[in-house]
């Protein structure tokens, strides 16, 4: 049997929520049977992602980045793709501002179109307003509507829960099982041994909210001179975030650590995980820092859907970031529990969600035969 293409279209192949999770049905889905090929956006640089894509038989197309002025032309090498590759017979959209410009295309050529949701608000200005007009077609054009949660796909595509598909945001629980050797491990590459770390991951983005955090850190690390914040994540505020940590005089006790392919061990090193995004969709980082057995300070503005354990202790942003500092100390445990069953209980095991999405598209293409 050959197996099925599927195209899953994304902004990015580096590391994003949104990518990890891909990137975990990929590896566990049956690969005999179905097989991805990725489009994002053009760039010169190698992606994340892409050699680990490529060793797994995917295969990696680009377009232009959409910019509104190249509308035309950035259609047109839509067209393009699709009359090149008959092969596909679904595509897979994630990056919710673009679906629109794929679908009717896509159709064109005959393929099954799924939108795929992954956040459940906004900043409210002029570009997501656009997004947000780009985005309202979607509901009656897609021919099916996939989200992380039924909060997610109603906000992005405006219609009522019931009618969206959800693809929970699953990892690989073993591989976060905790560990004392990897914890020495990993602490003793940064010289450290048996300091407070508190830890963050995240791409460097506005909505994540990593400004606060280092304001929350500053306030912590008055209270307690032996911590460490570690933050694994790239991103376009890394330079603001590196100028705040020098401006307070913590450069020596914040540590930008980037992202690897094993950055999960990184969970192993840390105390106390700290998540105040602005808003989500359900956070990946929050189910491994769960899975972790990591104690969690998170913003209450995220859905409680991603509490699935006694872990997560919501706080209002609007706080003074005194005011995390003051719970973290409370929250630190002694022992950590191995969380890997009451992940897969939950349903956040990639194995079981691969062969969920693996099944679905086969249905998929037998409603449409």
């Amino acid at each position: 049997m050959v197996a099925i293409r599927i195209l899953q279209s994304l902004a990015t192949l580096d590391y994003g929520e949104t990518e990890a999770m891909i990137m975990n049905l990929y590896r566990n889905i049956d690969r005999d049977q179905i097989q991805f090929d990725f489009v994002v956006n053009e760039r010169t640089a190698p992606f994340f992602y892409e050699a680990e894509v490529k060793n797994l038989g995917g295969r990696i197309f680009t377009l232009p980045t959409f910019s509104g002025k190249n509308f035309v032309f950035y259609r047109k090498k839509v067209n393009q793709l699709f009359q090149e590759h008959p092969e596909w017979e679904i595509v897979h959209i994630h990056d919710a501002s673009s679906t629109m410009l794929m679908i009717d295309l896509a159709k064109k050529h005959q393929l099954v179109t799924i939108a795929h949701a992954h956040f459940d608000r906004d900043f409210i200005n002029f570009k997501t307003y656009v997004q947000k007009i780009l985005r309202a077609p979607i509901k009656n054009n897609a021919d099916y509507l996939f989200a992380c949660s039924k909060l997610a796909g109603a906000y992005v595509f405006n219609v009522n829960k019931e009618e969206v598909r959800v693809i929970k945001n699953a990892l690989e629980p073993e591989k976060y099982i905790f560990n004392e050797n990897i914890r020495k491990r990993k602490r003793a590459e940064l010289g450290l041994k048996n300091e407070m770390i508190l830890g963050h991951l995240g791409r460097m983005e506005i909505e994540k909210n990593q400004l606060y955090l280092i304001d929350v850190f500053k306030a912590y690390h008055a209270l307690n001179s032996k911590s460490i914040l570690i933050l694994i994540g790239e991103g376009e505020l890394k330079e603001e975030l590196q100028r705040k940590v020098s401006e307070y005089g913590l450069k020596k006790n914040v540590r930008f650590l980037g992202v690897d392919t094993d950055y999960y061990e990184w969970f192993q090193a840390m105390d106390v995980f700290l998540f105040p995004s602005l808003f989500e969709g359900v956070p990946l980082p929050l189910i491994e820092a769960q899975a972790a057995g990591l104690p969690i300070i998170a913003s209450d503005r995220i859905t409680k859907e991603v509490n699935i354990s006694n872990l997560i202790h919501f706080k209002t942003i609007e706080a003074e970031p005194s005011q995390w500092a003051k719970m973290i100390d409370d929250l630190y445990l002694l022992f950590r529990e191995d969380m890997s069953e009451k992940m897969i209980e939950a349903g956040f095991d990639a194995k079981d969600t691969a062969k969920e999405l693996k099944d679905c598209y086969f249905s998929i293409l037998k409603e449409g035969s």
